[in-house]
């Protein structure tokens, strides 16, 4: 998840720097992010049994993908730039950059409540 968690990240600071970079040069190009929980897709239902996959079970039911699809498009004629779906979830993952010692202890928090949540086949 360590990997997986960096990429998130890094696609997502390379996005601001790179809209950054095109105001800078004057060029009318809008960057635009989403930052959607698990959805219901195979590659989730692929990993559900693995102890690494618990924080994909954390959140609400996941979400239906075709949903996530239309709010980035949504995402092209608004003003914003980066979306966090479910809204909620944004506060906790930004609390935790914040302060990395209690954004563990809510991981740990997660963890465990995705591990109760996840589908017993």
């Amino acid at each position: 998840m360590g990997v997986y968690a960096a990429t998130k990240a890094a696609v997502l600071s390379f996005s601001v720097s790179l809209q950054g970079d095109l105001q800078l040069a004057g060029l009318p190009i809008a960057v635009r992010v989403i930052c959607p929980d698990a959805s219901d897709t195979r590659m989730v239902r692929d990993v559900v049994h693995e102890p690494d996959s618990a924080l994909l079970f954390s959140g609400g039911d996941l979400l239906d993908p075709g949903d996530v699809a239309d709010r980035a498009v949504a995402m092209l004629d608004g003003r914003r730039m980066v979306q966090t779906v479910p809204r909620w979830r944004s506060p906790i993952v930004r609390a935790g950059a914040l302060s990395p010692v209690v954004g563990l202890r809510v991981l740990r928090a997660l963890r465990w409540w995705g591990d109760r949540r996840r589908p017993v086949a």
